[in-house]
């Protein structure tokens, strides 16, 4: 079973080729509901914000950088997935990070990312696998449904 994710003007085709391959691209899906949760929660800001396509607020775009950020480094996922994930270019997800790195001079900011992380990476060790299953199939209440502004 194969899936379009719209990149842009561009199409590009998932969950062909191996088992292996679907598997990865499954188990990448279901790390966006537990980023997004965590991110949404720290920014004050809604699912349906933070799953926009478009940039949003100011406060919304950064949120969505540091979701980027947090599936680059707490979940060792590629700038190509994460763009899958998060229907972005891959350009996109590596200036997300680079603008990241690039706050967490200030020590606020970097406490705040750090525990992201963290409770990011605690989030995804400790999902039991039948949690997982329900969210790489669609069974969990997964994003919010809604308008973007």
């Amino acid at each position: 079973m194969a899936t379009d994710v719209s990149l842009g003007s561009k199409n590009r085709r998932l969950g062909q080729g191996s088992a292996a391959s679907r598997h990865q691209v499954a188990q990448v899906r279901a790390y966006r509901p537990i980023i997004d949760q965590a991110v949404a929660q720290v920014f004050a800001i809604s699912l349906v914000e933070l799953s926009c396509q478009s940039r949003g607020r100011a406060n919304v775009a950064l949120a969505r950088q540091v979701a980027m950020y947090i599936a680059h480094v707490a979940c060792g996922l590629t700038f190509t997935d994460i763009g899958t994930l998060f229907a972005r270019d891959r350009t996109t997800v590596a200036h997300a990070c680079s603008l990241v790195e690039d706050r967490r001079d200030d020590p606020m900011f970097d406490m705040v990312v750090g525990l992201l992380e963290m409770a990011v990476h605690n989030m995804l060790c400790f999902t039991p696998r039948s949690e997982a299953y329900d969210l790489q199939n669609g069974r969990s209440s997964g994003p919010a449904t809604g308008e973007c502004k």
